[in-house]
């Protein structure tokens, strides 16, 4: 089957983040990927989330609701295949990524122009997290969201879609490849 528009939700593979993934695997999360023409929901739960994953496939054993295909996994050590399938779509609107403030989830997003909504885990010791997705906002980058209001995230995310720059090219004759919108802060060479 090939993938029409995929959300992927990262959530990390050292902290646990259970809000986030009961979130995402609940019918109105659902009903509002669906609204918003996405067919896939990749989840990678990481932690601890296991247990939660098969409730939902045993609440739901074809893995798909309101037309979407759910799909997850605990840990894998490379993320970004999982984000580069978001950007092989059928169609012109990009899948979207969900973090949980990880940067290299964050960065790996970036890099691919995808667009992203980061959701801090409040339970974790200390705001860095939550000061990083505001930083991100700021910036434009992101949009910096809490469980609470993912459902009015997504929402902004997909009419934020016709704003949103497409693949930013490297500059001295590398139009071709993509490049990390930080890349000037961060030194980054690929």
């Amino acid at each position: 089957m090939i993938l029409k528009k995929l959300c992927f939700v990262s959530v990390g593979a050292t902290a646990s983040f259970e809000k986030l993934i009961r979130q995402v695997l609940n019918e109105a999360f659902l009903a509002k990927l669906a609204q918003h023409k996405f067919t896939h929901l990749l989840i990678q739960y990481g932690k601890d989330g296991e247990a939660l994953w098969n409730e939902f496939v045993n609440d739901f054993p074809e893995e798909h609701l309101h037309g979407v295909r759910v799909g997850g996994f605990d840990f894998k050590p490379e993320l970004w295949p999982c984000m580069h399938m978001a950007t092989k779509t059928m169609t012109q609107d990009l899948g979207i990524v969900i973090s949980h403030a990880g940067t290299g989830t964050i960065l790996e997003a970036l890099r691919l122009a995808l667009p992203l909504i980061i959701v801090p885990n409040a339970d974790l010791a200390g705001n860095h997290q939550v000061d990083l997705a505001a930083q991100m906002q700021d910036m434009k980058y992101a949009i910096h969201a809490d469980v609470d209001n993912l459902l009015e995230a997504l929402d902004k995310a997909e009419a934020q879609r016709s704003e949103r720059p497409s693949r930013v090219s490297r500059p001295y004759g590398h139009e071709d490849t993509v490049v990390d919108p930080m890349a000037d802060q961060l030194y980054f060479v690929d």
